[in-house]
């Protein structure tokens, strides 16, 4: 049994009316018009297709199909299709796509599984017009309270209980329903599987992420007047330490991955010697240990290699996520999937966060992905091959085939 690759791109080329920008990307951010219209999409070709669809408090839509019953077992497949601003065509909308598609190949082929099969789109998925990302998820796992999800405001100041009127209910479904696993199917969002020749990653976990900022303090000077070695210049404390850590996350890349990407520097002008510098660092990895020794790192480089005291900096933890394992079970069935089917593939840990995370920790859940072109995403270039996603959505297909079989029922 095989998905019709030429419907699933016919979809996905079809919803990237919805938002376009340029000739490749999309903006559809979470309750805008073009969110609602794929929204509306998303419920008449279930409707067409047999599914009962619902929403929940949060927005979230569930397809269901194959049993009205909500105490059969049930797999659940989805992911969003909410997108980046100037975002692309494929990163969340595959997943969602490729259930469908699945749903429609099973109708097709006279198929009807065990378990009933629940397609899910998932509300603010990227965050990026409300926060916190992955809200609707978050939500219906019981992880985020309603009254955040509700009050939520986006920076023109709309909160998110107003503009959703018409999206949402006053009821939830998960809680309702008889969960078995989850699968989510994903574009890989990096350039691993491609720069590999590889068709699937079979995703083992998602990496922990820890915040830290550090602001170093100096003292404002006249730029002109101040010889340097007179200067107390907290933005040049702040570079030492950048290239020092940076050195330390080269030798360790194997295990823990770093990023400074915002600075904020005060005065601020040209002509002023700074006087306070604050860096943000996001840190990722897959052990927990490393997470929990990295500030341990920044100390030992701020006091032993720089020779820093506490009149210089001032160091932070903003927030920290604890990486998320994905099932055994679910890995396996998915690489005796891509076995049964031929493709290579390659165990994979994700360093972007997914629905998939939240899910994880109430039941038993799993993540396939792949390749995208360039290892580029959240962009208007962001690009898939056809044959990608046929490869995924047969993978996804065949993995639900044996995991209707082995689980309990």
């Amino acid at each position: 049994m095989h998905i019709n690759i030429q419907r699933l791109w016919d979809d996905l080329l079809f919803t990237a009316q919805f938002g376009k920008v340029k000739e490749t990307g999309i903006t559809r951010l979470t309750f805008d018009q073009n969110d609602k219209k794929i929204r509306q999409w998303f419920t008449t070709i279930c409707h067409n297709l047999g599914g009962d669809v619902r929403t929940d408090r949060a927005g979230n839509q569930f397809a269901r199909f194959f049993s009205s019953n909500d105490q059969q077992p049930t797999i659940l497949i989805g992911s969003h299709l909410d997108t980046q601003p100037n975002g692309g065509r494929f990163d969340g909308i595959l997943g969602v796509l490729a259930g469908i598609e699945v749903i429609r190949t099973f109708i097709e082929k006279q198929h009807a599984p065990k378990h009933a099969i629940e397609i899910i789109n998932w509300s603010n998925e990227e965050g990026a017009r409300f926060s916190p990302p992955m809200m609707g998820s978050a939500y219906a796992c019981g992880h985020l309270d309603l009254y955040s999800v509700l009050e939520s405001k986006d920076k023109e100041g709309y909160l998110l209980r107003d503009i959703s009127e018409g999206f949402r209910s006053d009821s939830d479904v998960l809680t309702k329903i008889k969960p078995s696993c989850y699968l989510e199917l994903h574009i890989e969002q990096g350039p691993v599987l491609e720069k590999g020749n590889i068709n699937i990653g079979v995703v083992t976990s998602i990496t922990g992420i820890s915040w830290f900022s550090i602001r170093f303090f100096g003292k404002a000077r006249h730029a002109g007047t101040t010889p340097l070695n007179y200067r107390n210049d907290s933005l040049i404390k702040s570079a030492k330490f950048i290239i020092e850590f940076q050195k330390y996350l080269i030798d360790n890349s194997d295990d823990i991955i770093g990023t400074i990407g915002k600075i904020e520097n005060f005065p601020n002008t040209p002509n002023t010697v700074p006087e306070e510098t604050i860096i943000y660092i996001d840190i990722r990895s897959a052990s927990e240990e490393h997470l929990d020794n990295i500030d341990n790192i920044i100390n030992e480089i701020l006091h032993a290699n720089l020779k820093m005291d506490k009149s210089d900096f001032e160091l932070k933890k903003n927030s920290n996520i604890a990486p998320t394992n994905f099932s055994p079970l679910l890995i396996r069935a998915i690489d005796k999937s891509i076995r049964q089917i031929g493709l290579t593939s390659r165990h994979i840990v994700s360093g972007a966060g997914h629905d998939a995370l939240q899910l994880a920790k109430l039941i038993p859940t799993g993540m396939i992905f792949v390749p995208c072109e360039d290892g580029i995403s959240h962009n208007v270039n962001e690009n898939i091959e056809k044959e990608y996603a046929e490869n995924g959505a047969n993978s996804l297909l065949k993995t639900i085939l044996n995991l209707d079989e082995i689980l309990i029922y």
